[in-house]
């Protein structure tokens, strides 16, 4: 599949989502990463991110680059002690990819697809696509923060 197929799927998947079709939009992302090579799926995490990165720099105000983003929790808690695995994946990749850090995001992929459970990549996709999809929504419904 070439890029422009895999961002077209990867906005489908998005927009899905945002439509409020969750289990269709899941499914999309599972038919588009289906027998994928590790490369293509680094650039379905990039897609995604970069929709992230267009509704939350919108969302904020900012251009792309404007600002340094970070993970944080609500309560102040350390992210590694009260997120999930994909949730700590799904955050620290879109700030890293906010960031323009490529090595950053490309070695959180690399862990997760070394990892011992296979079932981590698809979780962090998934769970990417949710993030993503929020930030769409959040911004469609006129979203700041």
């Amino acid at each position: 599949m070439n890029q422009d197929e895999t961002a077209e799927r990867v906005w489908e998947s998005v927009g899905l989502w945002a439509d409020g079709r969750r289990d269709e939009a899941m499914r999309e992302l599972a038919d588009l990463t289906e027998g994928q090579t590790l490369p293509e799926l680094y650039g379905v995490a990039c897609g995604l991110a970069a929709v992230a990165q267009a509704a939350l720099t919108q969302m904020h105000g900012l251009r792309p680059g404007a600002a340094f983003w970070g993970v944080r929790t609500p309560d102040g808690a350390s992210p590694e002690d009260t997120l999930a695995a994909e949730q700590l994946f799904t955050a620290r990749f879109i700030a890293a990819f906010l960031n323009s850090d490529t090595d950053t995001t490309m070695a959180l992929f690399v862990t997760v697809c070394t990892a011992p459970d296979p079932a981590l990549l698809p979780a962090c996709l998934g769970t990417m696509l949710a993030a993503t999809g929020g930030a769409v929504c959040a911004l469609a419904q006129g979203g700041s923060r």
